[in-house]
């Protein structure tokens, strides 16, 4: 028997295509038409999402009957564990599903309590000894009854070539049937956070992930849900980006994430710039963590933000709207200034409320101002602290003069405070029964201007 290979000349009149035991198509020959698919919707499933039939657009071959031994899943396995048929499975037509059909799980009535029912498929995975590539699933549920005791389980775990476990393994955790009324995708690892990661790591030795969907009860039950589909998705170090206008000039972009850190790199002197428009970026960049920059950073607007971060300045300015009569008492003793209100107190950290203490948010470089009116009398002197827990930081003397209206003390110094620190201004003269005044004139400014680790 001859055979037969793409230059066969035979074939060129051949129309149909290359199809799997159940009949379903898995490259067509056909290409009469804007419709017309070079792939079939298994090929295609695997190749956009990872998994080969994770829509279930192919049914069994009893499209109507539940799936078992007799009546296969194409390219899964189904397998009761022990619920002597009390869970079933079976595709079920479904306009909302983009294949239109769904695998529908049904729990019978008075079903006991630990019950379980899986459905599983190997998937090939890449690794080598000196590469890794992460992979997690993503299953999308939907119509789950309103009952108690039926749940849901999505899980992976790596094994070798002769479908040996081997290390690393992740669950998405359980999910009851209630809880998946609505469209809901459930992803294993569980909410996918950087806690969870390290297990989605294929080993060098791994050639499989086996997907496993566990339907179990945790009580007599009943109950339906909807699963209608199967997502794997991957991750390798690095992204290679090429230059869209001068690919001859410039080196590939890398984006890659290298010993816990994010890195971007460019053949431009390793800038990175990010333009945010109001069309795609709301004019805005954000990080919830920290943002650290070993060159400078250069911005045409305002730096600001809602989290600790060194660009961010903040403060409070407070004013005096009455008069205060001042002690004689010098440093730590003298009258402490109580503040009437806040011109300007931020809303990202209360520096004040009511009283004289100034509480401090950050630890950090600080700006600090006050300004004072004094009169009534010559021959005085008036003065003018900054104290933090007790001890003076800076001060001020003015005395009394004769040819003016309003005298003036105030004082003005940067200051590396830390956090939770209490700020007091405190007032004296050098004669009793004198003042300081009550109008906007008589403020005090604390200003945070930076930690200085950029």
């Amino acid at each position: 028997m001859g055979k037969y290979g793409t230059d066969y000349t035979g074939l060129g009149a051949y129309e149909g295509g290359v199809n799997i035991d159940k009949g379903a198509n898995i490259i067509s020959t056909n290409s009469d038409g804007e419709t017309a698919l070079l792939f079939g919707p298994a090929a295609l499933r695997e190749i956009q999402a990872g998994c080969a039939n994770g829509d279930f657009a192919i049914p069994p071959d009893n499209a109507t009957e539940i799936i078992s031994d007799e009546n296969p899943l194409p390219y899964w396995t189904y397998t009761d564990v022990n619920s002597a048929g009390a869970i079933t499975a079976a595709v079920v037509t479904d306009s909302t599903a983009g294949s239109g059909n769904v695998l529908r799980f049904t729990v019978a009535a008075s079903t006991p309590t630990g019950k379980s029912a899986t459905l599983t498929r190997y998937i090939s995975v890449a690794s080598t000894l000196s590469r890794s590539f992460s992979y997690y699933l993503e299953a999308s549920f939907d119509n789950g009854s309103a009952t108690a005791f039926a749940n849901v389980e999505v899980s992976g775990a790596f094994y070798n070539a002769d479908l040996t476990a081997t290390s690393g393994s992740f669950t998405s955790g359980t999910y009851a049937f209630s809880s998946l009324s609505s469209p809901t995708g459930i992803s294993a690892p569980a909410n996918f956070d950087a806690g969870s990661l390290l297990s989605t790591t294929a080993p060098s030795d791994a050639a499989y992930l086996l997907v496993t969907i566990t339907i179990s009860t945790t009580g007599t039950t009943s109950g339906t849900v909807d699963l209608g589909e199967v997502n794997l998705y991957h991750g390798s170090p690095e992204i290679l980006l090429t230059d869209r206008s001068a690919p001859q000039t410039y080196q590939p972009a890398v984006l890659q994430a290298d010993g816990g850190e994010l890195l971007i790199q460019s053949d431009n002197g390793n800038s990175l710039t990010i333009t945010a428009t109001t069309s795609n970026f709301n004019n805005s960049v954000t990080t919830t963590g920290n943002l650290t920059a070993d060159g400078d950073i250069t911005a045409n607007g305002v730096l600001s933000g809602s989290g600790e971060t060194d660009l961010l300045v903040h403060g409070v300015n407070l004013q005096r709207t009455t008069t205060l009569t001042i002690n004689t008492s010098t440093d730590a003793s003298a009258t402490a200034i109580t503040w009437s209100s806040a011109v300007k107190n931020t809303s990202l950290y209360a520096y004040w409320s009511s009283g004289s203490t100034i509480a401090i948010p950050l630890t950090g470089w600080y700006n600090i101002t006050c300004h004072l009116t004094f009169a009534s009398g010559t021959g005085y002197a008036a003065r003018l602290y900054a104290l933090i827990g007790g001890t003076v930081i800076a001060e001020s003397e003015m005395q009394a003069a004769a040819n003016t209206t309003n005298d003036t003390v105030g004082l003005a110094t940067i200051a590396y405070l830390t956090a939770g620190n209490s700020l007091v201004f405190r007032a004296s003269a050098s004669s009793a029964s004198k003042t300081i005044g009550g109008s906007a004139r008589n403020r005090c400014s604390v200003v945070y201007i930076g930690d200085m680790s950029v």
